[in-house]
């Protein structure tokens, strides 16, 4: 084979001028640095994709912790506040049940002979034979 002064062989190069073995070359420079040039650039996506996706996740995170928090402090106020109603709530159970025992025990004493005689003292002025009503002077 046949060198020339660039070193490349006659037979792959054929009859080309140097200007066009110089474009050759220049062309497969240029085409060898956009490829290392588009892998850099790829690769400096992946890493901008990446940190994209690392910043979308703490985000999301961020945001959730948020609207966690935010519910746990409603429920909790919700909570406080059913409490109070639950207190509020038992207390008028009790004093019902109270009221309920009282009305009962009325209800056994209307049913007996001294409520009646009370009644008709207090109401009707009625007396029995033996008894002397002694009235307040009127000043």
């Amino acid at each position: 084979m046949n060198h020339n002064i660039s070193g490349v062989a006659m037979s792959r190069e054929g009859n080309l001028s140097r200007a066009q073995i110089e474009r050759r070359r220049r062309q497969q420079h240029n085409r060898r640095v956009k490829a290392v040039h588009k892998e850099y650039r790829d690769m400096r996506r992946g890493k901008k994709q990446s940190k994209l996706s690392v910043l979308l996740v703490i985000a999301s995170l961020i945001v959730v912790t948020c609207v966690t928090s935010f519910r746990s402090v409603s429920l909790n106020s919700k909570k406080k506040e059913l409490d109070v109603t639950e207190q509020q709530l038992e207390i008028e159970l009790s004093n019902a049940q109270q009221k309920k025992l009282d009305l009962e025990q009325q209800q056994k004493y209307m049913k007996t002979k001294k409520y009646i005689e009370d009644e008709a003292k207090a109401k009707l002025g009625l007396v029995y034979p033996d008894e002397i009503v002694i009235k307040p002077r009127e000043e």
